[in-house]
């Protein structure tokens, strides 16, 4: 579901960039959705009694929802239209936030959706000058069985190179924090750990960052 001209629908408030949030907050809230305590772009709730509930998530003018019923994701439908005007429904959702959706329906009626993030893995490898790699892996600094703290702290002494190690090393630990959240749990324990040397970097921490990669 998409909001068009979002940011026109709501009262613009001196010094506050936040209205559009505010007033589509205010919308799911009058919905009887609740917003989830730690996930603020997350609501739920129960639109029909007797039916499964609702997940919507909002970003921007963005809305995606499910139900495991239709006729609750219809009612949603409905009273957005009522609260808002000129909403266009885009479908099933098949790319959200950089991640991907693909939907698979059995025989039996069982949905499953995979997610993946291809292109953002693909434009990191790119960022990271790992395009060029061939399949078998270098040896590195990281290495299974050596902790990631043992390696040797050794930051470039000319000041630009120590920045431009730092800004590098802490952009492919964002990157990969973000694909760890998202749809790569597998390498949470690494990047938590690689994560706590970003004011310290070494050339060996940035290339234990790129091996994860």
């Amino acid at each position: 579901m998409d909001v068009k001209q979002a940011f026109c629908q709501s009262t613009l408030p001196p010094n506050d960039p936040q209205h559009w949030y505010k007033k589509a907050k205010k919308i799911l809230e009058e919905l009887v959705l609740t917003q989830y305590p730690n996930s603020p772009c997350l609501f739920h709730g129960t639109l029909i009694e007797g039916e499964p509930h609702i997940c919507v998530g909002l970003y921007v003018k963005n809305i995606a929802y499910y139900s495991l019923s239709d006729a609750v994701e219809k009612k949603f439908k409905e009273r957005m239209a009522e609260k808002v005007s000129a909403i266009k429904l885009m479908g099933t959702v098949s790319h959200f936030l950089g991640i991907k959706f693909q939907w698979k329906v059995d025989n039996e009626g069982e949905i499953t959706c995979c997610l993946s993030q291809g292109a953002f893995i693909d434009n990191l490898i790119q960022l990271a000058q790992l395009e060029n790699l061939q399949n078998s892996t270098p040896p590195t600094p990281y290495y299974n069985g050596l902790p990631v703290d043992v390696i040797k702290n050794k930051p470039p002494t000319d000041i630009v190179e120590h920045q431009t190690l730092e800004t590098t090393y802490r952009f492919i630990i964002g990157s990969l924090n973000w694909l760890a959240i998202s749809t790569h749990p597998d390498i949470s324990t690494i990047t938590n750990l690689l994560a706590q040397h970003q004011n310290k970097v070494s050339k060996a921490h940035l290339t234990s960052a790129r091996y994860v990669v």
